[in-house]
């Protein structure tokens, strides 16, 4: 690995005295290219499964429509919306960054390395946006969160009370307000 390293990029040599810098050569490893391929087919057929029963669910939903109230239909949109919404997290977050990571190790474009080692934090905010979205998707968690914003920001936005004087005046005397 040396002998590659020192002939095709002479300016990385330095990298090697850092104790903590390591190569992995899959050239070797078949195992390692084996279990991504199946890991990579595993979730995709999975994902595409799941977005096949969710969009034969909403075409069921749509078949039945007249026969639901309008608000079970609604009740059962606003689900399926969820649902989605939901399902697609993962989706974006681990699965298409995998996908990534594995074709940019097992082809071995050296251009993309950067942006493979970037997903992996989209990949760590998973579970982030993934509470963000159910949390947002509810109504009652949606409001009270709206709530709690608006309690927060009164701080920042308070304007000044204009205090009003009422008075009455007879016909015979003037009262001036008290300053």
């Amino acid at each position: 690995m040396l002998k590659i390293v020192a002939t095709d990029w002479p300016k990385c040599m330095h990298v090697f005295e850092n104790e903590g810098f390591v190569i992995y050569d899959p050239s070797g490893n078949f195992w390692s290219a084996g279990v991504g391929v199946a890991a990579l087919a595993y979730i995709s057929i999975f994902s595409l499964f799941g977005a096949f029963l969710g969009i034969h669910t909403m075409y069921i939903l749509q078949k039945v429509r007249f026969h639901l109230s309008r608000q079970t239909y609604s009740l059962h949109r606003t689900a399926m919306i969820n649902l989605g919404l939901q399902s697609l997290i993962p989706t974006v977050c681990i699965i298409i960054p995998f996908n990534f990571i594995f074709l940019v190790v097992y082809n071995d474009w050296w251009q993309f390395q950067e942006i493979a080692t970037n997903t992996l934090f989209v990949m760590a905010a998973h579970s982030m946006v993934s509470s963000t979205v159910l949390i947002l998707s509810n109504r009652r968690f949606r409001s009270l969160i709206v709530e709690k914003f608006e309690n927060f920001s009164k701080p920042f936005f308070y304007t000044i009370p204009v205090e009003a004087t009422t008075v009455r005046i007879s016909p015979n005397t003037t009262i001036l307000p008290r300053n």
